[in-house]
Formats: C-alpha cells, sequence, structure tokens
C-alpha cells in the first residue's frame, strides 16, 4: 500500500473521489426514496386494481427480494467488483420500477415488485461497501453523515412527491421517477468505478448456503407477517415456517463455517470487534425501528394530534440524528477513537426511551416529547453509522463486501422483527387495556381502528381511548429502553482498535501499544 492511500481521497484523484461519492449518495437516495414515495399512490392501485387482500404483498414482495438478497451482492462484489455488482442491482432495480409502471393487475404488480427489490438489495450494500473501498476507516465517519442527511431528504420528500405525483401524472409515475434517476447514478459509477478489485482471485460459490440463506429469510419473513396477522394462516402453516425458517438458518450457520466462501460471515464471529458490532447493532435495531415507526400512532392516540402534526413530530426526531451524526464523525475522524460515540449514542437513545414514557405518564407536554424524540434520533444517530466504521476497520480487504453485507442482513433482520414484534406486543397491550375501559364489543375496534374510532367519541370516551393506547405505549418504549441498555453493555466489550489511515478494509492492527485491542 503506498502512501497515497492514506489519505482521505483515492490516489486517482478527488473529482474521481467526489464523482463516486455522488454517485453512491445517487444510489443511496433511490433506495430510501423508493421506500416513502409509493406509499401515496397505494389507495389509487387499489381502487383500480382492486385487490386489498393482497395490498400489503407489494411491500412483502419487495422486502423479501431485497433482504435475501443483501448478502449475495456483498459476497459477489468481493469477487467479480463493485461497478459489475452496481451494474446488475441497478439494472434490475431500474427494470422492475419500469414493468411496475406497466402493470396490468396486482399479481403482475407484486411479480414486479419482487423484481424491484432484487436489486434494491445491493444497492445500499454495494455504496458502504464501496465506501470502504475509497475512504480509509479514519476519514470514513466524516461521510456517513452524508448518507444519512440522503436519507433524512428522502424521508421527508418522498410522501410529498409520491402525493405530488400521484395526484398529477398518476401512480405510474411514482415508479417511472426512478428510471432517470437510477441511470445517471449507474452512469456516473459505469465510469468511475474500477472494472476489477485489485485483489481478485479464484472462488468458489457457495451455492448450499445461497439456498438456505434464501430459504431461511424467506421464511422468517412469511413467519412475522402470520404473527403479525396481515396474513391469515393455519396454525399448521405457521408451525411449517416456523420449523423451516430455524432449520434453514441452523443449517446455514453449519454450512458457513465448513466453507471456503461463505455467503455469510459466520467465520468473522470469531473477531470480537465483528462479533460485538454485529450483536449490538442488531439489538439497536430492534429497538430503535420498533418503537420508532409507532410513533405517529403515539403522537395522534396519546397527543390528540393530526396525522400531519403527527409526521411533523418526527423531524426534530431526524433532524437531530443527521446533525449529531455529523457532528461525531468529524470528532472520530480527529481523535480515531469510535467506542465512546457508540456507547455513548447508546446511552443517549435509552435516555430518550425512558424520558419519553416518564414525560407521558407525567403528562409534561408537547416540548417534553419533543425533546425525547431529539434525545432518541441523537443516540441513534451518534452510535448506529460508527458500529459500521468499527466493523470495517477490522474485515480483511478482500472480504469487505462479505462484513458488510452481513452486518447489513442481520439490521435488516432486526428492524423487521422489531416493527413486528413490537406492533404484536403493542395490540395486545391496548387489548388488555381496552377491556378495561370498554364493553367487550368495542375491544377489537379499539385495537384496530383506534383512529377512525377517535372521531366518534365524545369527551370522556376520547380521554379512555387516550389512556389505553398511553398504557400500551408505556410498555413499549420501556422495552426499547431496556433493549437499547443490554446493548450498550455489550458495546461496552466491543476492543478499541486504532482507525486504520489505509484505503480499504484491512485485518485488525496487532497488539502494540498504539493500537491496543483490550476494551476499554
Amino acid at each position: 500500500m503506498s502512501a497515497a492511500d492514506s489519505v482521505e481521497a483515492p490516489a486517482q484523484g478527488r473529482l474521481r473521489f467526489w464523482a463516486t461519492l455522488v454517485g453512491l449518495l445517487m444510489t443511496t437516495a433511490l433506495a430510501s426514496l423508493d421506500n416513502f414515495i409509493i406509499n401515496p399512490a397505494l389507495p389509487l392501485i387499489v381502487s383500480e386494481f382492486g385487490g386489498l387482500e393482497r395490498l400489503s404483498w407489494v411491500m412483502t414482495a419487495f422486502m423479501l427480494a431485497s433482504t435475501a438478497t443483501m448478502p449475495l451482492y456483498g459476497k459477489f462484489s468481493d469477487i467479480y467488483g463493485r461497478r459489475a455488482l452496481f451494474t446488475v442491482s441497478i439494472t434490475f432495480f431500474l427494470l422492475g420500477s419500469l414493468l411496475c409502471g406497466l402493470a396490468s393487475s396486482m399479481l403482475q404488480l407484486i411479480l414486479f415488485r419482487a423484481v424491484q427489490g432484487l436489486g434494491a438489495g445491493g444497492v445500499q450494500v454495494l455504496a458502504m461497501t464501496t465506501m470502504g473501498d475509497i475512504v480509509s476507516p479514519r476519514e470514513r465517519p466524516r461521510y456517513q453523515g452524508l448518507f444519512n442527511l440522503t436519507n433524512l431528504l428522502a424521508g421527508i420528500a418522498g410522501p410529498v412527491v409520491g402525493g405530488a405525483v400521484t395526484q398529477y401524472w398518476g401512480w405510474r409515475w411514482v415508479f417511472y421517477i426512478n428510471l432517470p434517476i437510477g441511470t445517471l447514478a449507474l452512469a456516473v459509477l459505469w465510469f468511475v468505478l474500477p472494472r476489477r478489485l485489485a485483489h481478485r482471485r479464484e472462488h468458489v460459490i457457495d451455492f448450499p448456503g445461497i439456498a438456505l440463506l434464501v430459504v431461511g429469510t424467506v421464511s422468517f419473513l412469511l413467519l412475522l407477517g402470520a404473527l403479525e396477522g396481515t396474513r391469515a394462516v393455519s396454525v399448521w402453516e405457521m408451525a411449517a415456517l416456523a420449523l423451516a425458517c430455524v432449520g434453514a438458518f441452523t443449517l446455514l450457520i453449519w454450512q458457513e463455517r465448513r466453507s471456503a466462501e461463505p455467503i455469510l460471515a459466520v467465520g468473522m464471529l470469531a473477531n470480537p470487534v465483528f462479533a460485538r458490532t454485529v450483536l449490538s447493532s442488531a439489538m439497536i435495531g430492534l429497538a430503535f425501528f420498533g418503537s420508532s415507526v409507532y410513533l405517529p400512532l403515539f403522537f395522534q392516540m396519546v397527543g390528540g394530534l393530526s396525522t400531519a402534526q403527527s409526521g411533523l413530530m418526527l423531524l426534530p426526531h431526524v433532524i437531530a440524528g443527521t446533525a449529531v451524526s455529523l457532528i461525531g464523525g468529524q470528532i472520530i475522524a480527529r481523535t480515531g477513537r469510535y467506542k465512546t460515540p457508540i456507547v455513548g449514542g447508546m446511552a443517549l437513545l435509552a435516555c430518550g426511551f425512558f424520558c419519553l414514557a416518564a414525560v407521558t405518564r407525567l403528562e409534561l407536554g408537547l416540548p417534553a416529547w419533543i425533546v425525547s424524540c431529539m434525545m432518541m434520533g441523537a443516540g441513534g444517530g451518534l452510535c448506529m453509522p460508527n458500529l459500521m466504521v468499527a466493523l470495517q476497520n477490522t474485515v480483511p480487504r478482500e472480504d469487505l463486501g462479505l462484513g458488510t453485507s452481513s452486518m447489513q442482513f442481520c439490521n435488516q433482520l432486526a428492524a423487521v422483527a422489531g416493527v413486528g414484534i413490537a406492533g404484536l406486543i403493542l395490540s395486545q397491550q391496548i387489548r388488555a387495556n381496552a377491556l378495561a375501559w370498554f364493553p367487550g364489543e368495542r375491544v377489537e375496534e379499539v385495537v384496530s381502528q383506534g383512529a377512525v374510532l377517535a372521531r366518534a367519541l365524545g369527551p370522556e370516551g376520547l380521554s379512555r381511548l387516550a389512556q389505553v393506547y398511553e398504557n400500551a405505549f408505556l410498555v413499549n418504549f420501556a422495552m426499547g429502553g431496556g433493549l437499547t441498555v443490554l446493548a450498550a453493555l455489550v458495546a461496552t466489550r466491543i476492543p478499541q482498535i486504532r482507525l486504520s489511515e489505509r484505503i480499504g478494509g484491512g485485518p485488525a492492527p496487532a497488539r502494540t501499544p498504539e493500537a491496543p485491542v483490550a476494551a476499554r
């Protein structure tokens, strides 16, 4: 590795570096925007195609395909290069977008969303992996905040753009709008990324591992949907899904431990940095997304806010997270120490959970809610991006895609599980609390149609409904805070290793006074 490799931009020049960064941010925006832009179009899609009972599959098919392919893109990019896999992933995404816009039935739309998901699985994984190729771990935190900012802007603009496009151009254009953005991003990355990896070597594809990964992921997500009640299945079907999920993942772990070319980085769990960052990151994803998704419902049912107002209440949450991510990245780049910000961010996130529960119980009002949400956002923004920095700092360069995609795959499963489990617990708590406040025949209405019911109740009934939801959410926040505390305890055992100034991944430095690996 030459001296030129230690600077924050690669040897081929800063212009190429910034062009690559812009291309990566464009692909990130493409994937993030698609998560939000489609929601305003769903009612029109149902009105044209019918099939309301299949509507959830429009999202489920996308999620199944994207989650199952994440590790594949990471591993194959280590074999065939980032440019080749970016070409495959963006092409699949654009093809799926085009076909979704041309769909003539709900079944076609579901199938084409799966095609779109086959591409989306690679976009975020390859963006983070390529950052590891072009920026040293020491400088990488400076740029992580840009990806958070991109996701923030996509989250804010997505529903607005989706609503406007649907109203003036029709719902098909929420898919067509991906075509120019994706084509431009692909063109930029095609010209700036190298054709091959410098460390390219002969590989053997782990086909049994791929098959087990797909079976395990699909059965896990289908089982989660069945538990949430989004799919009507029998007890026998649920048992079969559970057996397939446990069996496939058990065999996958066995297969990956013996495979010379694993699809999932099971062997890297022997590295304490890798194992503890993946575990703590998954726990944070479980807690953070499991609670954040339901915050608008909390503000509506407990705070009495409108749909628009509850959406605005999320702005302090995401703005604080982005701002702290940018500031924290600068601090880590200067000090070279990632452990304190990671643990501190988790502590701040846990405080946000507990404060939100406390101020709700004490009825301290809207300003206290906003401060609590800002604490949650700031804590998540400080710890989550830097867990990836810590992991990539210890992964060998030739396995950078494998390590990165394995972590993101675990995060995705944890986030989806967090949303599903939190929703299940929330509905059970609402049902249990409603039995004490409402007649038995209205309990299911309270659980499934609380927002509609609120508009029909008088002041006394509305107060009871708010109390039911408040008690349920207090359990949700307490569980989120407790899980975050456990994640912080795991993170305190992450070894503090000096951030490398070499571009690309690399093995952990030796145990020297300059690069100790003992936990601090």
